[in-house]
This record gives structure tokens, sequence and C-alpha cells, in this order.
């Protein structure tokens, strides 16, 4: 994709394929349907887009989520990562069939290495879809691709948080040399929803549960979608500094 042609180009934003959401991972055929269909879709764009970034959260089933949903024992455990690997097969599989002129780039989300991730967790995703966070060129636009789980919560893999963060700057210090005309940054977490300085304390809303989940009074609160402030101050200063064009993300399921 390096190229250094100012020539215009299209690319694709998507997140949440979260594939096994609906029936709470007994099935995931419902999710991969959907993918096909944009697969479908996505294979028919003229002129054709150079790269889709999927935002995070490519499987749902991840077994530090879940796995106290299942007893938590050892057991418990080894059930979820089997579903999790079963997952990452099958969602490779059905993504292989996007176009090989459109460069498929895959974002760790929470449901794919845990709300607290660790080595062991990042490490899966790894081995299933490659690096958790990467930088490329396309044409004269730079993309930077975060582990945003990392800026979540870093509390089990502080010294990845801090590697990468230093990461961050040295990739932004690179573009700015080299002028890159654009600077995109690609994540699974918003950095924040209403305003970039808004804490926890303040965050009123909330997100039902899944419909095919049945009926539940149980709500996803607004502070669990964004970005921490205090991680979050350390990376939109560095956007800043740099001139960063615009930040995807996913997670947020009510955008």
């Amino acid at each position: 994709l390096q190229a250094t042609q100012n020539d215009p180009f299209t690319f694709i934003v998507c997140a949440d394929t979260q594939i096994g959401i609906a029936s709470q991972n007994r099935e995931w055929e419902t999710e991969l349907a959907y993918s096909r269909d944009a697969i479908r879709l996505l294979n028919k764009l003229q002129p054709r887009p150079l790269f889709c970034c999927v935002c995070g959260d490519l499987v749902d089933m991840e077994s530090t989520i879940f796995a106290t949903w299942s007893g938590g024992d050892a057991a418990a455990i080894e059930r979820c990562d089997e579903v999790q690997n079963a997952q990452n097969r099958d969602w490779k599989a059905t993504w292989n069939a996007l176009h090989e002129d459109i460069a498929l780039v895959c974002v760790c989300g929470n449901h794919d290495v845990g709300n607290r991730p660790n080595a062991a967790t990042m490490q899966r995703f790894v081995a299933a879809f490659g690096d958790d966070y990467l930088a490329f060129w396309v044409r004269n636009t730079y993309n930077i691709v975060l582990n945003t789980n990392l800026f979540s919560d870093p509390t089990d893999a502080m010294e990845m948080y801090e590697h990468q963060l230093a990461w961050l700057e040295s990739r932004l210090c690179y573009a700015q040399e080299q002028k890159a005309s654009h600077v995109f940054v690609f994540g699974h977490h918003p950095w924040f929803l209403y305003h970039q300085d808004e804490t926890d304390d303040e965050m009123s809303g909330a997100s039902a549960f899944p419909k095919e989940w049945g009926e539940s009074t149980t709500t996803f609160p607004d502070r669990y979608f964004h970005i921490p402030l205090q991680y979050r101050k350390q990376a939109l200063a560095l956007f800043e500094q740099y001139s960063v064009t615009a930040a995807f993300s996913g997670h947020f399921h009510q955008n």
C-alpha cells in the first residue's frame, strides 16, 4: 500500500462484527451472515477501496469476560477459549472473501482481548490476526492502528501500555517529518462520547442490552464505552500536537 501519490482514494471503516453476540455464543452463523452481506457490498464498490479497517470486537467470546458467567473455574475458561478459537477461525474464513485488492486491517476490541487485557489475551489475538497495533502508509496518508484496550484499562499490562504510548508518539513524529497529508487513527474504544474532558461521574446515560437477550432492565452505562480521562488526555494531547486528522472507533453500539 505504501506510495507517495496524492491521488484521492477511499477506505472503509466498520466495527463490532462480534460474531456470537445475539445468542450469547451458542451460535454465530447469524452474525457471519451479516458479515457476508457486508463483504458482498464492499466487493461491489467502485472505485475499489484501498483498505477496510474493522475496528474491534471481531468476535464476542473472550474468556476473561465470560468465564465468570460459566463458573469461573479452569474448565469454564478452557471452554470459553475453545469457543473463541472457533469464532476466530470462522471469522477469518468468512472475511477471506473480501476482494484481494482491499487490504483487511483487524483491530482488537475488548471482546477480543478482554476488558482488562494481559499478555496472554493479547497473544491470542496476535496469533490469530496479527499485530495489536501497527502503522502503514496509503499513498500520502499515514494510518495508525491502536490497541485502545490498553488505554481503557492497562492495570494488568502497564508496561505494554507505556510501550504503545511511546510508540504512538514516535509514529506521529515520523508522520510529521514525512509531511503526511493526513494522519488517521483507528481503535476500538471511542476516546470520548460527548466532549473530550468528560468524566465518569458526569456520564448519566445508558444503553439497553441487545433485544435478542430478552427483556431486561440491566443496561450498559455510558462510562463503560469511553476511555478514562487520565489515559485519554495523554493520547489526545499527542493527536493535537501532531495534527491528527481523525480518529475512528467502534464499541459504542448506539452510533
